[in-house]
Formats: structure tokens, sequence, C-alpha cells
């Protein structure tokens, strides 16, 4: 039975190849009915949905978290769910293929799509919480192995993460096994405490390891650890650390110089610290690597219209709308784009775009309404 590390072990193998998938390069599903007094324009109704009736209908959860995707790409929950939603409605040999990283089943496309989603939910946040993978290996024949690890696996699925954490521990303590990547599973169920200091010292210590190997010749091949790296990077940029995040994510470059959300992860550290020039640059670089992915693109937009390169800001956040249409946020950025070239016409149709998906609950968009309405209102 794989351990909470089972789809993370991936990420280095086949990255390279997968993150060029596009994720959203498939029909939308139908968009199923939500229950009374739910925002039908807002993620989260439908990722509840998908939750609730995941284990009755897998492929019913998939179309309800893919809407919940559609209206929010920056969430890693519904990326991540789609995934383990997939795998739960695949044929059983499909799945333990995928497990074993069988590479015939890596070249299909629909696994390949699928994969992808699992890698985009990481790359926006690499501690999203994994629970749903345990339903993957629920509707698989034989039953769970009685040992520590699926024992912590299961208690960090149901939520319960001080007692995974101790199971953990006492088999890192014991030193049976490849007692290394239990610490990455540690690492996990520490962040979903927020206890990010534990979780950091355990991701590094593992980093440690790996290249101690490397210097040995322990390996046959070189075993990239750009993604621990990018974790790493996070949680300094958590911890407000900005001068070691700045370091981890170099780190990941030197280890995968395609790696994009290295370069995002850069450019968010220079927007934070009010360098926009060099965040564009960063930027530039992360969509030329994953030109699929829209909120690269709103990201970049936005700091290319503070540095009032316009026609530039334009292209990407026309590139967002096209690979994300029902996210109501490039729409707004449009908006205030056109404002500052002087398009008030063009400007509000962009608003009243962005007014027509946002939430209800949405305060930028209950701003915006009355000057949208104003604009539709017959002359009198």
């Amino acid at each position: 039975m794989p351990r909470l590390l089972a789809a993370a072990l991936l990420v280095g193998a086949v990255c390279t190849a997968v993150c060029t998938v596009p994720v959203a390069a498939q029909d939308d599903p139908p968009r199923p009915p939500l229950p009374a007094g739910s925002d039908p324009r807002h993620w989260e109704p439908y990722f509840d949905l998908g939750v609730r009736i995941f284990r009755q209908t897998p492929a019913g959860a998939y179309e309800a978290f893919t809407w919940a995707n559609r209206f929010d790409p920056t969430r890693a929950e519904p990326y991540f769910a789609r995934y383990a939603a997939f795998f739960a409605k695949a044929k059983p040999e499909d799945v333990g293929a995928y497990f074993r990283g069988d590479e015939s089943i890596l070249r299909r496309p629909d696994i390949l799509a699928a994969d992808s989603m699992r890698l985009r939910a990481l790359m926006r946040n690499p501690f999203v919480h994994r629970g749903l993978e345990i339903l993957i290996f629920d509707r698989m024949p034989g039953s769970f192995a009685d040992d520590r690890d699926t024992r912590a696996w299961i208690a960090y699925s149901n939520g319960e993460f001080p007692r995974a954490i101790d199971l953990l521990t006492r088999a890192i303590e014991r030193g049976r096994g490849d007692v290394r990547w239990r610490r990455f599973d540690r690492a996990i169920a520490y962040v979903a405490m927020g206890d990010y200091r534990q979780a950091l010292a355990d991701i590094r210590t593992l980093v440690d390891e790996l290249r101690a190997e490397d210097e040995r010749g322990a390996l046959r091949f070189y075993r990239s650890k750009h993604f621990l790296l990018y974790m790493i990077g996070m949680l300094h940029t958590q911890l407000r650390d900005h001068a070691a995040a700045r370091t981890a994510f170099q780190e990941a470059l030197v280890e995968d110089a395609a790696f994009a959300y290295a370069n995002a992860g850069l450019a968010a550290l220079s927007r934070i610290q009010r360098n926009n020039a060099q965040a564009a640059d960063e930027y530039a670089l992360a969509v030329q690597l994953a030109p699929d992915d829209g909120v690269l693109h709103q990201w970049y937009a936005q700091v290319l219209l503070d540095l009032n390169r316009f026609d530039e800001a334009e292209r990407e956040v026309q590139a967002a709308i096209v690979r994300e249409p029902w996210w109501p946020a490039p729409h707004d950025l449009l908006g205030r784009l056109r404002e500052k070239q002087g398009r008030p016409d063009l400007a509000l149709e962009a608003f009243a775009r962005y007014v027509e998906l946002a939430p209800a609950a949405d305060a930028r968009a209950r701003a915006l309404k009355p000057r949208v309405d104003a604009r539709r209102a017959p002359a009198p």
C-alpha cells in the first residue's frame, strides 16, 4: 500500500513531459446542480459536492471538481481532487500500472492529462491535503495492510494529523526500512497542522540525505530534487524568510532549469520586495516554460500592468482568458488595463463580464455592478 508519498514520487520522473500537457484541453462536462442556496459561481460548492458524492459516483465527483477548477484555477484542491476522481473511476489494472510508473501507461493521453492535474495541484500548493487519494485505493481489490505507515496514511486522510505525526515519528525513530521518505510524509502532516518550521526541518533533512547519496555515488542515476527544493522555498516564503526562499527556488532551478514554478516563486518574492521589473523577467520565463497555465499568464499580466507595459499586459491577460474562460479575475484585470489605456467603453465590457462570472459575495464585483448596470440602462 503506498504511503502519502506515492503520488509525489513520480514528479521527478514525469514532470518534464507532463507539465506541457494542457490541463484544460478537454471539453467542459455538464455543470452539476448544486444544493439550494449555493452560489453557482463560487468554486467551493462544486468542490463540496464532489467530496460528498465521491464514493457513490467518482465520475460525478470528477465533473463537480472540474467546475470548481474552472471558477478558481488558483486553488490546488480541485486539481488534486480531479486527479483522485479520475483514478477512482479507472480500471484497477490501469491504477496499478500508474503507481508502478509503467512507461506504457504514462504515455497514454488520458493518463498524462490526469497526472497533469496532480502536478498542477502540487505546483499551486505542494502541501495540498491529499486525503481523497485514499479513495482510489479503497476501490481497488484487496484490503489495506495493517502496518504503521498505512495507519499513518489513513489517519492523515481522515484529518487526524497529530496521530499521523505520532505514527510516523515512531517509525522514523525505529529506523527500519527507508525512513527518509517518512520525513516527507510527516512534513505534509506538519503543514496541515500549521507547523511550518517542523515541516521545513523534515524536508531539509531529506534533501541533505539525498545529496549525501549523490556524493557517495550510491545511486545509478541522478535523482532531481527540484520539487523538494520548491517545497522548501514555499515554506520559507510562508515564514517570511525571503532570502532563504530565494535561495531554495534558485537551487531548484539548478536542479532543473526548465522548472517553471521555481521561476514563478522567484517572481512572487520579487513582487513582495517591490521589484516588479525582476518579477516580470521571472514570469516571462515561467510562461515560456508552462505556456498552458492561465494563472501564470494572469500573474505576469498584473506585473506588466503595474509597469505600464500595456500591450504586453493585454497579450498576457488575453492568454489567461483563453485558457481559463470561467475565471473572473482576468476580466477585472482587463478592465483596469483598458481604463489605463483610456478606453472606458471597452473597460466596462470587461467589467461586465467580470460581474457576470464573479461570486455573489465578491466585494469588487458588487462595487462595479452599479457602473455596469448604468451602462446597460436605456437612455431616458
